[in-house]
This record gives C-alpha cells, sequence and structure tokens, in this order.
C-alpha cells in the first residue's frame, strides 16, 4: 500500500508535525492517519512542552466540500512534555471510522486530506498553517486498475538508425463493462537511460501520438490498442531546428541499453476523477 505525506513546519522553535495517509482505504474499515512531532534543531536537547494539538485534520469531498473535521468529531490530545534532541520525533495516530462530521458513512469515492499545522502566537489568535492537500480513495471502483490490465509492447533489440514501434494495449479485465472518458491521445511513451535520465518523451513532438476520439466502451475482455513510433532521437534540437517555422529535429541516441514505460490516463465516465495507470520499464537494446 502506498502512503502520502503531509507535512507543516512550525517557525521557531524548529518542530514540526507530518502525517501520512493510505492511498486507499476499504469500505467499512477504519483509517489511521499515522503522524509525528519531529525536531529538525541542531545537536542541542530541549524539553518541550505541549498542552493542545498542535494540529488539525481535514478530509475534503472532491468537490472540496468539507466532510470531516477531526476537531469537531474528537480532538483528544493528551498533554505532551517530550524531550526532543536533533531530528527526534514522537509518533501517534489519528483513527477515522470514515463518517462525516454528523456521523454519516461517507460513501466510496475520491477524497483529499489536508493538515493545518496550528501555530501559538504570543498574545494573539494562533494561525492554521495548511498542508499540501493529498488525493485517497474509499473503495477501489474508482480506480483504473481496478477494471482495466494494462501493457507495453516493444522489442527487446533494434538496430541503431530505425524506428522502434511502441505499442500500448489496454484491456477491460472486468466482467463489466467499463465506460472511458479521455481527451486527445491518452497515453504518454517515455524513453530513459538506465540511470533514470530522461531520453525521449512522447507529448514533446507533435505527431508522435495518434489523436483519438473522447473515450472508449470496453466490453469484458475487450482490448484497445496505441501505437506510436520513436525515431531513436532524443529530446533536444539540432541546431537550425527548433527555432521559427522551423520543427525541432532531435538528435540520433547512441547504441545501448534502455528504458521504455508508459502512462495511460482516463476518466470513468460515471466519475468525476481523472487517473492514471503507469506501466514499465521494459528493457531496450539498440545495437550498431
Amino acid at each position: 500500500m502506498a502512503w502520502w505525506r503531509l507535512s507543516g513546519r512550525f517557525p521557531e522553535p524548529e518542530y514540526y508535525v507530518s502525517f501520512e495517509a493510505p492511498s486507499e482505504i476499504k469500505p467499512g474499515a477504519e483509517a489511521v492517519f499515522r503522524g509525528g512531532i519531529w525536531s529538525r534543531k541542531g545537536d542541542c536537547t530541549e524539553t518541550i512542552s505541549i498542552p493542545n494539538a498542535p494540529f488539525d485534520l481535514v478530509v475534503s469531498k472532491f468537490n472540496g466540500t468539507e466532510a470531516w473535521r477531526w476537531s469537531l468529531t474528537d480532538g483528544s490530545w493528551s498533554p505532551l512534555t517530550q524531550e526532543f534532541g536533533s531530528r527526534d520525533v514522537y509518533p501517534f495516530g489519528i483513527e477515522w471510522d470514515l463518517r462525516d462530521n454528523k456521523g454519516h458513512s461517507l460513501p466510496e469515492g475520491a477524497y483529499w486530506l489536508q493538515s493545518f499545522q496550528i501555530i501559538e502566537r504570543s498574545g494573539g489568535t494562533p494561525e492554521l498553517r495548511p498542508s499540501t492537500p493529498r488525493l485517497f480513495f474509499i473503495g477501489l471502483r474508482l480506480r483504473l486498475t481496478h477494471w482495466l490490465e494494462v501493457w507495453i509492447e516493444a522489442p527487446e533489440i533494434v538496430k541503431s538508425g530505425g524506428d522502434v514501434p511502441l505499442v500500448i494495449r489496454v484491456r477491460n479485465k472486468s466482467a463489466d463493462p467499463v465506460d472511458l472518458i479521455y481527451e486527445m491521445t491518452p497515453y504518454n511513451f517515455v524513453v530513459t537511460k538506465e540511470d533514470s535520465s530522461e531520453v525521449w518523451r512522447q507529448s514533446r513532438w507533435r505527431g508522435s501520438g495518434i489523436e483519438f476520439p473522447d473515450g472508449a466502451l470496453l466490453h469484458p475482455g475487450e482490448t484497445l490498442s496505441f501505437q506510436t513510433t520513436w525515431k531513436q532521437h532524443d529530446n533536444t534540437c539540432k541546431p537550425g531546428t527548433g527555432e521559427g517555422d522551423v520543427p525541432c529535429v532531435g538528435n540520433p541516441v547512441s547504441p545501448g541499453n534502455y528504458l521504455v514505460e508508459v502512462t495511460f490516463e482516463a476518466q470513468l465516465a460515471d466519475t468525476s476523477y481523472e487517473d492514471t495507470i503507469k506501466v514499465g520499464p521494459l528493457e531496450l537494446t539498440i545495437r550498431p
């Protein structure tokens, strides 16, 4: 399971609160947002007192409407006195029963989790410092991987200077029809070196991807196929190209080992969330 971290720092002293959120939560289960108070001070050690919770947590619907706020539904915090040294952390967990502020169960869907650092000001109103919202899901039915199987087909070995056909296939692996919505070219191939440095990206080159209708209805077991061609050039433009009306012509790549990966981006017709599947990398060898 993947986890995302939400964080915000105290200005002074150098302590901050950080949270990790599961990317997917099973309906009916209980979520645990794992958090911690971290120190970024140097070699010194000091004891700090935290009588009140230094944070708040908010879950919002995909459209931004607040669904749950920790301080309204629980907000319990045991006063803390903790000795902190360099990069020490005080861990804790916040439990959530997937209910909104009124106690109603939330339906499956896409949601945002955001933490708010509470900065206490001497003689003033506490400041709420928000973290970057992170997307997570209740249920798996919104994820393309729940419905689709995606793979790449490409030659393992090619001769230097020739065209390299790259194919992505998208199959409905479920027992139900899947209505997909996407714009123009829903896939993007990327070629990298073995050290992960990017060599060629399909979306940088006009005409390297075919534009398709706005979506497709895939019946159970049905497969979509998309193809592009890599002409063994990189993303840089040869001198005298890529300026004015002169199209960019990439520089030829050297023989060697490369990696190919692809992303497929689409939206299920009955949702408002656009999801992405990333596949690869596949190994590709160019020989002289």
